[in-house]
């Protein structure tokens, strides 16, 4: 009985004399990180580490349940969190737990190997003194493996600011067609006349809740005058379409500490041909300031108010005319080699700085170009503007005098005539002693200007 009696007293002198890691930690200024010593890289690995509460503030070296408890304050009922599942017969846990009140985050970042130990290089991040103060938490910690040694550990512990106040709630828009009980997406196709919902319901805060939601129309098609209706409590919005082009939707959402932002696009898809009528700035118009004015397109050479002449009021097989408000969309389907013409007819008196009458020309494939009346054009009621022949190949308009479109302009200038404008009168002949000459013939008025009084 002696030999094993000698035998465990030899064994528990051998667990007693092994050396346990000595902790000493180097502390430097706020923002001044440390320089790396001279050493060899050591491996480890980082331990999950997100779930833990009640942990100490500190450095420890674990290499068994009983150091374990030594990081964590114990509950109620004297317990800790359990001890991650580590070998410990060949590997030890090396834990950092934040020491500054209010810290964001602690990383272990590297582990050196020197003459006198292992170096740990640990870094604390702090929030920026201008940010809103966190919801209290526990305190940050960090855990990794590493191979089981009894060197001494010098923790170089460097604490930075944070460069930002962390990072941003995510900002999340699901848009549909309302009533189509589509889950929604930031990208989705619409037609003219139906109505947009878009929710923020999936959008999440990355610190405490979201306390603010806001939203606006950041873009819209060229006369278009939609406005956003806001849900209860801002979750969602809803709005109609009624012109052609791209709608974007902008969300911004606050959490306890910083803004995030996002936007959904709703696309109207024009038609493979047609011609909008629509009035510049209209979003910011009223409705009711607005001048009555009809959209005409009439195939050449049939003039206004003929058989070949489409508007709201007479359809024809080569044209479909649909309203909004303040809008007119006519739906092309071209025959054959045919011109078509366009004229958009005054029913009320526009004055000077009245509201600017413009029309778009749409062609598949190709961005589509607009032209205005004057600001500056007086038209009389029943009075008529000549936008020009559409161009269908080019989204254009030109001169409808012309006998087919005029080549296309070098790239980087419009194909739009310009706005229509008052041409002067020619200058008189000089003076003769002779009869007086007949007077000069009357100069043709620019393309997309002249007015006929019906």
């Amino acid at each position: 009985m002696k030999p094993a009696r000698t035998c465990c007293l030899l064994v528990l002198l051998a667990v007693a004399c092994v050396k346990s890691n000595d902790i000493t930690v180097r502390t430097s200024e706020i923002d001044n990180r440390s320089p790396t010593d001279t050493g060899d890289d050591y491996d480890f690995e980082h331990v999950t580490a997100d779930a833990y509460v009640r942990q100490k503030p500190g450095f420890y070296a674990v290499h068994g349940q009983s150091d374990w408890y030594d990081a964590f304050s114990r509950d109620e009922a004297g317990n800790v969190p359990p001890l991650p599942s580590v070998d410990f017969k060949t590997k030890m846990l090396f834990v950092a737990t934040s020491k500054t009140p209010g810290a964001k985050a602690i990383e272990v970042q590297k582990i050196t190997r020197t003459f006198d130990g292992l170096h740990v290089y640990v870094v604390e991040t702090l929030p920026q003194p201008s940010c809103p103060p966190e919801p209290r938490k526990a305190p940050p910690m960090d855990i990794v493996s590493l191979d089981n040694v009894p060197f001494d550990m010098h923790v170089v512990y460097d604490r930075v600011h944070a460069e930002t106040c962390g990072p941003p709630p995510d900002a999340v828009i699901a848009c549909r067609v309302a009533g189509s009980g589509s889950p929604g997406d930031a990208k989705i196709a619409a037609s003219p006349g139906e109505v947009i919902d878009c929710d923020s319901s999936q959008s999440r805060a990355r610190v405490g809740a979201i306390n603010d939601r806001s939203w606006q129309l950041g873009a819209l098609p060229p006369g278009s005058a939609s406005k956003l209706t806001i849900g209860k409590n801002a979750m969602g919005v809803t709005f109609p379409v009624d012109a052609w082009g791209v709608y974007q939707v902008d969300l911004s959402i606050h959490d306890a500490v910083r803004e995030g932002s996002t936007l959904a696009l709703v696309e109207v898809l024009p038609p493979a041909a047609g011609v909008e009528l629509y009035f510049a700035h209209a979003e910011r118009l009223d409705p009711a300031s607005l001048p009555r004015a009809e959209l005409h397109v009439i195939e050449m050479p049939w003039g206004l108010g003929t058989n070949g002449d489409c508007s709201l009021k007479a359809m024809r097989s080569f044209c479909e005319m649909h309203t909004a408000v303040g809008m007119q969309q006519g739906t092309l389907s071209p025959e054959g080699h045919k011109r078509y013409r366009v004229m958009v007819r005054y029913l009320d008196a526009r004055l000077p700085g009245a509201p600017q009458v413009c029309v778009r020309a749409f062609t598949k494939g190709v961005i589509p170009n607009s032209v205005c009346d004057a600001e500056d054009a007086q038209r009389g009621k029943n009075s008529v503007w000549d936008v020009g022949a559409i161009d269908l190949d080019h989204a254009s308009f030109y001169d409808a005098h012309l006998g087919k479109p005029p080549a296309p302009a070098p790239a980087g200038t419009t194909t739009a005539p310009p706005p229509a404008t008052h041409a002067p009168p020619p200058p008189p002949p000089p003076a003769t002693h002779t009869a007086p000459p007949p007077p000069p013939p009357p100069k043709p008025a620019p393309t997309g200007s002249s007015e006929i009084e019906l």
